[in-house]
């Protein structure tokens, strides 16, 4: 028994495979490097958007049975990895001031 796709799927075509991993990286590069306050909020707003676009893409291609399910899951998981895992810009340095009045 064959599954046939739903006619929604047809859109997005199995042409592109390497383009949702592309934005799955870059939205996540861009809401981890920003420094600015206002920009950091309008990446991580975009990543949450683009993550759930990913989700949708990742979905979609282990439906179909795509060769390329595998990057895509990949992708997503490589996104919540790198939300959840700290990185050299979110330490302080210095001492908080805390520990400075004990």
């Amino acid at each position: 028994m064959h599954y046939q796709t739903p006619h929604w799927f047809e859109s997005m075509g199995s042409s592109f495979p390497w383009i949702i991993p592309l934005v799955a990286i870059g939205s996540l590069w861009l809401a981890r490097i920003s420094e600015d306050r206002r920009f950091k909020q309008i990446a991580e707003r975009a990543y949450f958007g683009l993550f759930l676009l990913v989700g949708w893409g990742t979905l979609r291609t282990i439906i179909s049975n795509e060769s390329c399910w595998i990057i895509h899951t990949s992708s997503m998981a490589a996104m919540i990895v790198g939300a959840v895992f700290p990185c050299i810009g979110d330490y302080d340095p210095e001492p908080s001031e805390a520990f400075e009045h004990q």
